[in-house]
């Protein structure tokens, strides 16, 4: 009988440890269903964080717009602080200024980026770069068809690549036709924060080349491609991208020397090789060496139609067989504006169509206004030379208003660009220049530039 109940008494405390099993296995799987991964409070949080994050996305786009609608062509920060602080309340935040009309917005440990043009992008379409690894990573994203289109890129430091590892430009430009499938832009915002490139190594025929290759519908700004590079490429070759469709570039700086080994239409230059499509270029500069074994080289842009290009420089020597300046070697179709800009750099050819701002016009421009612009550098070639534009398909498409330059400057026959809109000027007189030249130029009074007047932004 005590066996029996003993018996009995074992298989209800093995039923109990059963029972007990079972029970925290269902309370696992419970607990898994509640704060897993995949768990209702998990999504939950994630649905809270979610809505939050619209809300804030909508509010700062409420506080864009009560800006704009003041008819401020441009965000101005106090302005859209007072707006954000109405639309937010007592939300802590920080709101920092890009250096290119765009803002960086922190709320509590969410970040956005507010574009100039008063786009919101928020965190999770916000792509950090802060080492070489990561710049190639993001460059092979993009080459593989990621086109980041409403992105946007930033660097956190600078970077320096492998100056013995041949660079694939970001963005592929295989065939010179914009509408070939088989190119592959880059279609979001890259913001260089200020920091510098080095490293670049590119030793090709090949077309596009740059630190992109080709962009489209994009922006870059706030970077510089330093001394430390070696680039060397086809047809559309420059320091910062190669070819620039519908794009804007602005406060980017392109310090190294480019070589375009192109035989004919080498549109090499130092920001970009060739631009179009309404693309525009804002207080852009280059330092480095242009030169082209064929023919086409700009300090700025070797190639462009369709373009704006305002208060840019140019301080590197330009050497090609034609069509070479220090802005832009020439011009092929629609508009093209040039407005306050200079070039203090030699500008040499043994050929022709050489200017100190525009090397020639040509084709199936529309119009090529240059105003409000200078140029000190010795002009070198063998026919078409002017200390601004040195040729043009045809007199009445050219627009030129208060533009100099240097008095014994331009060296060669038929020089063009000797007419009203362009008056020759002693260094003394071109010293003296800058209320004429107008706002976005500013007295050299740290002399960086000989005396001569420099852009208001350096």
């Amino acid at each position: 009988m005590q066996k029996q109940k003993n018996k009995e008494e074992g298989v209800t405390l093995i039923a109990l440890v059963v029972s007990i099993i079972v029970l925290i296995i269902l309370a696992g799987v419970s607990i898994a269903m509640l704060v897993g991964e995949n768990g209702i409070i998990t999504q939950a949080q994630r649905a809270d964080e979610l809505t939050t994050q619209a809300q804030q996305k909508e509010a700062i786009e409420l506080a864009v717009a009560s800006v704009q609608a003041q008819g401020t062509l441009e965000l101005d920060k106090t302005k859209l602080e007072t707006a954000l602080q109405s639309q937010l309340g007592d939300t802590t935040y920080t709101l920092t200024e890009n250096g290119d009309g765009s803002f960086q917005l922190q709320i509590v440990e969410r970040s956005y980026y507010i574009d100039s043009t008063g786009e919101v992008i928020t965190e999770e379409n916000m792509i950090a770069i802060g080492s070489a690894e990561e710049l190639k990573a993001f460059r092979d994203d993009v080459n593989s068809g990621n086109t980041y289109e409403g992105k946007y890129v930033y660097l956190t430091s600078d970077i320096t690549l492998d100056i013995n590892e041949e660079w694939e430009p970001i963005g592929l430009r295989i065939i010179d036709n914009s509408s070939s499938e088989e190119n592959i832009p880059f279609c979001g915002i890259f913001n260089g924060m200020g920091h510098e490139i080095n490293g670049i190594y590119i030793n090709t025929t090949e077309i596009g080349q740059g630190l992109f290759g080709y962009i489209r519908n994009a922006k870059i700004s706030n970077l510089t491609i330093g001394e430390q590079n070696s680039i060397q490429g086809g047809l559309s070759t420059a320091g910062v991208v190669g070819h620039c469709s519908s794009s804007v570039i602005s406060n980017v700086c392109n310090k190294s020397d480019i070589y375009g080994n192109y035989s004919a239409n080498s549109q090499v230059g130092g920001i970009a090789g060739v631009a179009g499509t309404n693309s525009t270029f804002l207080n852009c500069s280059n330092l480095g060496n242009i030169s082209a074994n064929g023919f086409l080289a700009g300090g700025i842009v070797g190639y462009c139609s369709n373009v704006q290009i305002k208060s840019c420089y140019n301080i590197g020597k330009i050497t090609a067989s034609s069509f070479l300046g220090g802005i832009t070697g020439g011009t092929y179709r629609g508009n093209i504006i040039i407005s306050n800009c200079y070039n203090k750099a030699e500008i040499n050819s043994q050929g022709d169509n050489v200017g100190g701002i525009v090397g020639g016009i040509v084709e199936q421009t529309t119009l090529c206004s240059v105003s409000n612009s200078y140029n000190t550098g010795n002009i070198i070639g063998r026919d078409n030379i002017g200390g601004i534009y040195g040729y043009t398909i045809a007199q009445d498409i050219v627009q030129v208003s208060n533009n100099y330059y240097l008095e014994g400057t331009v060296n060669g026959q038929n020089e063009l660009s000797a007419k009203e809109g362009v008056i020759v000027k002693s260094s003394e007189e071109l010293q003296e220049l800058t209320s004429v030249l107008g706002n976005a130029f500013k007295e050299d009074m740290s002399n960086i530039n000989n005396g001569y007047p420099i852009l208001t932004w350096q």
